[in-house]
Protein backbone atom coordinates (compact mmCIF):
# COMPACT_ATOMS: atom_id res chain seq x y z
CA UNK A 1 0.00 0.00 0.00
CA UNK A 2 1.55 3.30 -0.86
CA UNK A 3 0.40 6.64 1.20
CA UNK A 4 -0.38 9.63 -0.93
CA UNK A 5 0.64 12.77 -0.30
CA UNK A 6 -1.57 15.54 -0.36
CA UNK A 7 0.24 19.22 -1.24
CA UNK A 8 0.34 20.92 1.81
CA UNK A 9 -1.58 24.10 1.78
CA UNK A 10 -0.46 27.10 4.34
CA UNK A 11 -3.24 27.37 7.13
CA UNK A 12 -2.87 31.73 7.08
CA UNK A 13 -2.07 34.10 4.42
CA UNK A 14 1.81 34.55 4.43
CA UNK A 15 2.51 38.58 4.88
CA UNK A 16 6.04 40.39 4.67
CA UNK A 17 6.79 41.56 7.82
CA UNK A 18 6.52 45.34 6.05
CA UNK A 19 2.33 44.66 5.94
CA UNK A 20 2.63 43.03 9.81
CA UNK A 21 4.24 46.44 10.94
CA UNK A 22 2.52 48.62 9.01
CA UNK A 23 -1.13 46.66 9.78
CA UNK A 24 -0.10 47.60 13.39
CA UNK A 25 0.76 50.94 12.98
CA UNK A 26 -2.36 52.19 10.98
CA UNK A 27 -4.60 49.96 13.80
CA UNK A 28 -5.34 52.67 17.13
CA UNK A 29 -6.02 48.89 18.82
CA UNK A 30 -2.34 47.79 18.39
CA UNK A 31 -0.94 51.09 17.76
CA UNK A 32 -0.34 52.02 21.46
CA UNK A 33 1.11 48.76 22.15
CA UNK A 34 4.23 48.95 19.42
CA UNK A 35 4.38 52.55 20.15
CA UNK A 36 4.96 51.94 24.09
CA UNK A 37 7.37 49.36 22.97
CA UNK A 38 9.71 51.32 21.33
CA UNK A 39 9.05 54.35 23.91
CA UNK A 40 7.11 56.93 21.57
CA UNK A 41 5.60 59.66 23.08
CA UNK A 42 2.92 60.58 20.86
CA UNK A 43 1.50 57.12 19.28
CA UNK A 44 -0.78 58.81 16.91
CA UNK A 45 2.11 61.44 15.86
CA UNK A 46 4.90 59.03 15.45
CA UNK A 47 3.00 55.96 13.57
CA UNK A 48 1.95 58.46 11.36
CA UNK A 49 5.52 59.98 10.60
CA UNK A 50 6.58 56.25 10.41
CA UNK A 51 3.86 55.08 7.89
CA UNK A 52 4.79 58.13 5.86
CA UNK A 53 8.06 57.85 5.45
CA UNK A 54 9.01 60.77 7.57
CA UNK A 55 10.27 59.22 10.48
CA UNK A 56 12.81 55.73 11.01
CA UNK A 57 12.79 52.92 13.78
CA UNK A 58 16.17 52.95 15.46
CA UNK A 59 17.93 49.38 15.57
CA UNK A 60 17.53 49.54 19.17
CA UNK A 61 14.20 49.29 19.35
CA UNK A 62 13.68 46.84 16.17
CA UNK A 63 13.13 43.43 18.40
CA UNK A 64 10.68 45.89 20.98
CA UNK A 65 8.80 46.52 17.71
CA UNK A 66 8.61 42.66 16.38
CA UNK A 67 7.77 41.76 19.35
CA UNK A 68 4.92 44.05 19.71
CA UNK A 69 3.68 43.17 16.33
CA UNK A 70 3.17 39.36 17.56
CA UNK A 71 6.66 38.25 15.33
CA UNK A 72 9.62 36.09 16.68
CA UNK A 73 12.73 35.87 14.27
CA UNK A 74 13.58 32.08 13.94
CA UNK A 75 17.06 30.79 12.43
CA UNK A 76 15.89 28.86 9.15
CA UNK A 77 18.18 25.99 10.31
CA UNK A 78 15.51 25.27 13.37
CA UNK A 79 12.83 25.33 11.13
CA UNK A 80 14.75 23.05 8.98
CA UNK A 81 15.62 20.69 11.77
CA UNK A 82 12.04 20.69 12.97
CA UNK A 83 10.81 19.33 9.62
CA UNK A 84 13.38 16.83 9.55
CA UNK A 85 11.89 15.73 12.98
CA UNK A 86 8.66 15.58 11.87
CA UNK A 87 9.41 13.47 8.94
CA UNK A 88 11.22 11.18 11.14
CA UNK A 89 8.41 10.96 13.32
CA UNK A 90 5.66 10.20 10.41
CA UNK A 91 7.85 8.00 9.22
CA UNK A 92 8.47 5.71 12.38
CA UNK A 93 4.58 6.05 13.11
CA UNK A 94 3.94 4.49 9.66
CA UNK A 95 6.45 1.44 10.44
CA UNK A 96 5.01 1.11 14.04
CA UNK A 97 1.60 0.52 12.44
CA UNK A 98 2.59 -1.93 9.28
CA UNK A 99 2.93 0.14 7.16
CA UNK A 100 5.66 0.93 4.30
CA UNK A 101 7.93 4.20 5.22
CA UNK A 102 11.28 5.67 5.40
CA UNK A 103 11.92 3.63 8.55
CA UNK A 104 11.21 -0.11 6.43
CA UNK A 105 13.59 -2.21 7.33
CA UNK A 106 14.63 -0.22 10.64
CA UNK A 107 13.68 -1.82 14.72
Amino acid sequence: MSLQHAPVQPMYQTKSVEQIIRSHLGNPATRDEVASAVGWKDPSSSSSRVLSGQQGIQLRDINQLISACGMVLVDPRYLNWLKYGAQIGANCWCERNNMAGACAGGQ
